[in-house]
């Protein structure tokens, strides 16, 4: 049986983007601890402490808010830049959650 992950989200932003648009911003760090015998690389470590930044748009339609896109801040590079991790085109009804996002 896979081992479940537990994961914290630090809300970092938010943006309205007029009444029926909204952006946030997010830190999700896997706080999952650690089985004994795990010892973290240094990169594992460094994720595990300074987390991955995502930005969540969600769109309300009727009195529902519901998540229109989520992407991931990639950091390298020259300044780094947002990558699309999950676009929905489809808008149906849907409850927000942040179950979709994979943050390791």
């Amino acid at each position: 049986m896979r081992e479940r992950n537990t994961i914290a989200y630090e809300v970092v932003g938010v943006a309205p983007v007029g009444s029926e648009r909204t952006s946030i911003q997010v830190i999700a760090r896997n706080t999952t601890p650690l089985r004994a015998g795990m010892v973290p690389d240094s990169y594992d470590t460094e994720r595990r402490r300074d987390g991955t930044k995502y930005r969540l748009s969600f769109v309300k339609r009727s009195s529902e808010w519901k998540v229109e896109q989520i992407e991931e801040w990639q950091d390298y590079g020259s300044g780094g830049q947002w990558r699309q991790e999950f676009k929905r085109s489809d808008l149906e009804p849907m409850v927000p959650s942040t179950v979709m996002i994979r943050p390791f």
